[in-house]
């Protein structure tokens, strides 16, 4: 028996009207090599047939416990009530859409263990939208990568490119996890909880595919939710919420780089928003392909609305339209993404690139890099 066997890893998975996809994740979640788990379901007043899938699983396995809220609670007190209800030293949360490979527990707690000065790890992510991968290389490794530096450049780096911010369901030490999460009706609060970690030590990261995020709808979904704060600083800074809690953070180093990293951060977001604002329009449609073992496809739902959007931005313009920054930014991801929906090389994003004045990024197209050219 090794060390780790013994281990209490708690799971919390807060659902709502989690079918189709609830069986899936719960399968992959008892499926686990690390077998002493506890895993709390707490569901937010389904009314979809989650309760009586989650009461047929855990009368058939001792360690799920289904609990059922009276009314809904709303989706933040949710995620709070399965930690506060957690006994674990270890503790993770896990969306209903998602699934595990088998030794993703495994895996990260050994991370954990070998290297006390993490509070957090996470494996490799995919995502995932139906049968085939979404690929995005706008925010590639910056949902998993490593961050073993200083806390400021740590924070510094977490802050500028969060990706999709699936660290949030990394496996954590609860205890650091119970100081720093907060239930906050902004945008980027899930964000805020990842930063106030890095006071407390650093993220790990175990270099295999073992996390597999369902992103279908995630366009539709998040469309909304970033053009809602319609207030004089959210048109120009729409996290600007996240932005001021991110500042006042004790732990947080107030120079030239910190804002450096905000701005990158809204300013990504604005070009989120443009993207899904043109997305759906004209008769382009995206193209699909089945995911494969050799080939990366960009399904239909998130990654090609965002990258037809940013097509559609500069349909009809020339080079010498007098585009802006933000457009050439999105032209440039938009080219690569095209590429690669067309199984071609990256010529035609490398020679959008060089007739923009946008610096080559190798073989990835990152927003980051874009937003450096001017206009």
């Amino acid at each position: 028996m090794n060390e780790t066997d013994t281990v209490l890893v708690s799971v919390g998975v807060p659902v709502y009207n989690g079918l189709p996809h609830l069986r899936r994740a719960l399968d992959t979640l008892v499926a686990q090599t690390h077998r002493h788990l506890e895993i709390i379901i707490s569901d937010n007043a389904s009314s979809d047939g989650t309760e009586d899938l989650c009461r047929d699983y855990a009368a058939r396995d001792p360690r799920i416990n289904y609990l059922r809220n009276a009314e809904n609670i709303g989706g933040g007190a949710n995620f709070e009530r399965v930690l506060n209800l957690a006994r674990g030293d270890f503790f993770m949360w896990a969306a209903h859409d998602d699934w595990w490979g088998p030794e993703f527990v495994e895996e990260n707690l050994k991370n954990l263990l070998a290297h006390p000065d993490y509070v957090a790890s996470m494996s490799r992510v995919g995502h995932r939208d139906g049968d085939r991968e979404v690929w995005m290389p706008f925010i590639e490794r910056a949902d998993w990568r490593a961050l073993t530096g200083s806390p400021a450049a740590n924070v510094r780096h977490y802050v500028a490119n969060s990706g999709m911010n699936s660290r949030f369901f990394a496996l954590y030490r609860r205890d650091v996890l119970l100081k720093c999460f907060r239930v906050e009706p902004y945008l980027g609060s899930d964000n805020a909880t990842m930063v106030r970690t890095l006071a407390f030590g650093k993220h790990g990261e175990v270099n295999r595919l073992l996390f597999f995020r369902g992103m279908a709808g995630e366009s539709a979904r998040h469309l909304p939710m970033l053009t809602a704060d319609r207030t004089f600083p959210g048109r120009i800074l729409p996290l600007w919420r996240y932005s001021r809690r991110v500042w006042a953070m004790p732990h947080v180093k107030r120079d030239i780089g910190i804002v450096i990293a905000l701005l990158i951060v809204n300013r990504q977001h604005h070009l989120f928003v443009d993207a899904g604002n043109h997305a759906g329009e004209g008769s382009a449609a995206p193209v699909e392909r089945p995911l494969t073992s050799r080939t990366r496809s960009v399904s239909e739902g998130f990654a090609p609305n965002f990258a037809l959007g940013m097509i559609r931005l500069l349909n009809g313009k020339s080079v010498n339209a007098g585009i802006s920054s933000k457009q050439r930014a999105a032209c440039a991801v938009a080219h690569y993404n095209e590429s690669r929906l067309r199984n071609q090389e990256t010529t035609p994003w490398r020679r959008a690139c060089a007739g923009w004045g946008i610096p080559a990024c190798g073989s990835k197209a990152t927003a980051s890099v874009c937003f450096s050219t001017r206009s």
